[in-house]
């Protein structure tokens, strides 16, 4: 669950500014699973008959590229690697310098 506030409230109060991510260029794979057999699992009442035993999930393929811009007044240190999404998966942060806008 992102939590916007808690994470980018000290951002805010440092004047910086991240904006939201696009894609440069990405794939994404589908991942099969079965459930596995939990014979000591006690189950609940069974509110239906047909219950699947397997589940999909599709996930942003690894080498995928985003980028997002940061607009900041003081400079900063980033990362070089961060945990990012729903799994919190590893990414790199690779930092080019652009244009040096005044107000």
């Amino acid at each position: 669950m992102p939590k916007y506030e808690q994470h980018l409230t000290p951002l805010n109060q440092e004047k910086t500014y991240v904006t939201p991510g696009r894609s440069l260029s990405h794939s994404t794979t589908l991942n099969t699973w079965k459930y596995a057999n939990n014979n000591y699992h006690v189950e609940m009442q069974k509110t239906q008959k047909n219950l699947p035993s397997f589940g999909r999930n599709k996930e942003i393929a690894p080498e995928s590229i985003f980028e997002c811009f940061l607009i900041y007044e003081k400079p900063l240190k980033l990362a070089k690697w961060i945990r990012l999404g729903k799994w919190m998966s590893k990414a790199e942060v690779r930092v080019e310098e652009t244009l040096d806008l005044k107000a």
